[in-house]
């Protein structure tokens, strides 16, 4: 079963709320993508609804939820060495 919102979500839409919530100011810079390059996530939560399960979470309250509960742990420092390498990449 997945586990969703049933919304989908672009690549863009995700990065700019995990910088937004790490006050990152990330430039995104589009550049020509690779055959079966993944633009956009979704997933179908029928099943789950079907058992009476409904999302009560939206995106930003998702990543919200998941950098508080690692800010203890070495997902944030991660994270942002990933911004950082990805900063340095674009220049």
């Amino acid at each position: 079963f997945n586990v969703c919102t049933g919304i989908s979500s672009t690549s863009t839409e995700v990065i700019e709320e995990l910088a937004k919530q790490l006050n990152k100011d990330l430039r995104i810079v589009e550049i020509e993508g690779y055959a079966g390059d993944q633009n956009f996530s979704a997933g179908s939560n029928n099943k789950l609804r079907e058992l009476g399960w409904k999302p009560n979470k939206a995106l930003k309250d998702g990543i919200s939820e998941f950098l508080n509960n690692t800010q203890r742990q070495k997902w944030k420092k991660i994270i942002l060495l990933f911004f950082w390498l990805v900063e340095e990449i674009i220049r």
